[in-house]
């Protein structure tokens, strides 16, 4: 039988891989509560399927008890084009369950340039010969089918019609029609066709060999063996650029010792990983831009250049892939970069020429310093980007309209994808995993004085936020800081950097969101819809520092084990922590608070905690302890949900410093039923600052044999206050003679129970 309303979470591996890419993609099951899946035992199968047919099935690696794992090599013959997968769970027990179970999950598989060459023409005219052969054969077609209608009952013609122009006699008129038709797929073979399509076949070839300049042919004649060919590779560029425009670097590898210079209108266009340029030595550009110590590609100061399916060996050398330095209109694709200290790509501005429209799609970096880097540019989109141990992933600093969508990016021994600085910017729909600093961050862009922010945002990405990651060196070293991390910015000129709508994994003792050294002006941060999946004991939901002016309302924290973690918000002000649940599904252990509130110098505007739900962290929900307050409200603690029965302290611990402002905040108080209870005494109600009054109305409940038994309306205290002086509280006499309590001033006395008193509590509403 089968399950349904499960859903799969896709942990490495991205949304796109080009055709014949062993990447691995990861996979965690959930199930309809939104549990991880434990696959301890359990086979997984996967189907791939295009909008047609089924096109493979395989069984997954199982990585972890959590996490299957899958690749599509070259011999898995699936095409191109957008995929759906489903995968089937087989239980140790035997049941079986299909993932996702109300819709498929989804890649897209992009092809190679030499699949797409198989047919031995050019891919920029593939389509306009398809096109034509569906014509002509379609021509072919109708003139055989009227020398069969014409034919009558004269067997002759018929006959005939059977027979090829090499006079091989087929058995029947369908099996020569399907012979030649397989033929047609054969561009070599053109004596069969009529003489017009043979012809035009002949004119499109000679068109493309006049398109494209192959350096493998005279007068270049490439030896592609490893040998030094910059002269050679820079000769044709040259010419090309005067002449046809493409440049084709057919299979091999090409020996390069120094950075070669690309001109205006080039296309460069090679075999992709069988297209190998190999580094000599360090590559020198010749150009002053930011980080910037050689690459095999200079793009200075040009424009309209595309450089595709070229893999840069750097050899360890100083042998990035590309410099494009205040160029325009720059593409950049299915290149691989691997091996060097430098970065991959790098996009810099050149004086007052800002490098604008680049476009960087489908690449992929190992073992690289930056995968890429953006210095004061515009218009950059990164699309399907595989970065793997490397300093940091992709950046810019101080840039306009940069977009980083479906990138792939792990192993970074700095950070995933920063902004630092900039206007207009965009990273969604990336898979970011493994970073030592934060894998999506925002740290001060100070880049010649430009650095402000502006409608920065992270959205609808999947973040895994691990213990330890691995370097370049192949070692491991712990992570820290946290998923979403901000750190040192010039908080007056940061304007609306949001996190939205993410979906983040944390383990070890990392943080969910992390903010550090934000000074004391504005920083505008948004925080909202977000999706934390604590993963560990240790791990935090966040630490949030020296913040001002920040919003987080609407995010989901998740704590999936036993946790004893403590998540600050720490001096912090004009900021609003608001609609956010805390979910401890397992509980919590040690006598750690959940959350901290706090703050050792003054601000200005309190930070308000509003709407906020704790779930099952008993008398551990919330520690209040405003250090310093110079008269002013630090903390204002509105209408929380701190635990959703009676517990010690209602869940609330504030410390005998000066406390919060209450607004309609919520307390069920669990108390002894015996002796006499001092409420100064009750952690929630502590007050040291005898200028604060805080009411609080509610009742005194008392619960025996399993029943309401009595409860009164009652004013309990006018004034919670260690210098409370009993002035003005109300008292008197609760219950019958066999079960009453006796209340006067701060003190609550309780008698001698005939009856088992199960829950007694105070059901408080504070306000201040």
């Amino acid at each position: 039988m089968y399950k349904v309303g499960n859903s799969v979470e896709q942990v490495y591996g991205g949304s796109v891989v080009k055709q014949g890419d062993r990447t691995p993609f990861g996979f965690t099951f959930r199930d309809e509560n939104g549990e991880a899946v434990s696959l301890t035992n359990a086979t997984v199968k996967i189907k791939v399927a295009n909008e047609k047919a089924l096109l493979l099935e395989k069984t997954a690696t199982l990585k972890d008890e959590y996490t299957a794992e899958f690749s599509i090599g070259q011999a898995d013959i699936t095409g191109s084009g957008d995929m759906r997968l489903e995968f089937t769970v087989t239980y140790s027990n035997g049941l079986q369950e299909k993932f996702p179970s109300d819709d498929w999950q989804r890649i897209k598989i992009t092809p190679t340039l030499e699949d797409i060459g198989k047919t031995g023409i050019a891919y920029l005219t593939f389509e306009k010969m398809k096109a034509d052969f569906t014509q002509k054969v379609d021509d072919l077609n109708e003139r055989v089918d009227n020398i069969v209608a014409e034919s009558g009952n004269s067997n002759l013609e018929i006959m005939e019609s059977r027979k090829d122009i090499y006079g091989n006699t087929y058995t029947t008129l369908k099996e020569r029609l399907d012979e030649e038709q397989t033929n047609l797929g054969d561009v070599s073979i053109l004596d069969w066709l009529p003489a017009n399509l043979s012809e035009a076949i002949k004119d499109l070839r000679n068109w493309v060999n006049q398109r494209a300049v192959n350096v493998r042919t005279p007068p270049y004649n490439a030896k592609a063996d490893g040998s030094d060919e910059t002269a050679l590779i820079q000769r044709a560029m040259n010419e090309t650029a005067l002449k046809t425009k493409i440049m084709y670097v057919p299979s091999g590898t090409y020996g390069v010792s120094a950075t070669l210079k690309v001109p205006t209108g080039l296309s460069i266009v090679g075999d992709g990983k069988r297209t190998k340029f190999q580094a000599l030595a360090n590559l020198n550009t010749g150009v002053s831009t930011s980080n910037n110590t050689g690459q095999f590609f200079e793009v200075h100061l040009v424009s309209d250049v595309k450089i595709s399916d070229i893999y840069f060996d750097g050899q360890n050398f100083n042998a990035g892939a590309v410099c494009i330095s205040g160029s325009n209109d720059v593409t950049i694709s299915y290149c691989y970069n691997y091996n060097t200290p430098v970065h991959g790509i790098t996009v810099a501005n050149q004086g007052t020429n800002l490098p604008k429209n680049i476009n960087i799609l489908y690449n992929s970096f190992e073992n690289v310093l930056y995968g890429a880097q953006m210095w004061d540019a515009e218009d950059v989109l990164l699309l399907g980007n595989r970065v793997n141990k490397a300093k940091a992933g992709l950046w810019h600093a101080v840039s306009r309209r940069i977009k980083y969508i479906g990138n792939d990016i792990q192993n970074c021994e700095d950070v995933g994808i920063d902004m630092e600085g900039g206007e207009d910017c965009l990273a969604a729909l990336n898979t970011v995993k493994a970073c030592k600093n934060g894998e999506l961050t925002f740290f001060k862009g100070n880049a010649n004085n430009k650095n402000y922010g502006k409608n920065l945002v992270f959205m609808h990405n999947i973040v895994v936020s691990t213990a330890t990651y691995i370097k370049r060196d192949g070692t491991t070293e712990d992570c820290g800081f946290g998923a979403l991390t901000v750190h040192s910015i010039n908080e007056n000129l940061t304007e609306s950097l949001a996190f939205k709508n993410n979906q983040i994994s944390v383990y070890g003792t990392r943080y969910g969101f992390y903010t550090n050294a934000l000074g004391t002006g504005k920083c505008g941060i948004n925080v909202k819809n977000n999706e934390f999946y604590l993963k560990e004991a240790s791990t935090k939901a966040h630490r949030l520092q020296s913040c001002v002016d920040l919003n987080m309302d609407d995010n989901r924290f998740i704590f999936e084990v036993t946790n004893d973690s403590l998540s600050e918000i720490k001096n912090s002000w004009k900021s609003k922590i608001k609609d956010n649940e805390y979910e401890f599904k397992h509980g919590r252990i040690g006598t750690a608070y959940a959350i901290l509130l706090y703050t050792d110098v003054s601000g200005s505007d309190p930070l308000t905690f509003e709407d906020n739900i704790v779930k099952n962290a008993d008398q551990y929900a919330l520690k209040v302890d405003a250090y310093q307050n110079a008269g002013k409200d630090l903390f204002i603690l509105k209408r929380n949900e701190l635990s959703d029965k009676p517990v010690v302290n209602g869940g609330l611990l504030q410390t005998s410093n000066y406390g919060a402002k209450f607004v309609d905040q919520p307390l069920k108080i669990k108390v002894d039923p015996s002796g006499t209870i001092d409420t100064r005494t009750i952690g929630a109600l502590n007050h040291s600052n005898g200028n604060k009054k805080t009411n609080a109305r509610g009742e005194l409940i008392i619960e025996t044999d399993g029943a309401k038994r009595n409860a009164y309306d009652i004013f309990l205290f006018k004034h919670i206050l260690k210098s409370y002086d009993g002035s003005g509280a109300s008292s008197g006499l609760i219950g019958d003679a066999t079960y009453y309590a006796t209340i006067s001033g701060s003190s609550i006395t309780f008698s001698t129970f005939t009856y088992t008193a199960h829950n007694t509590y105070l059901d408080l509403v504070l306000n201040s």
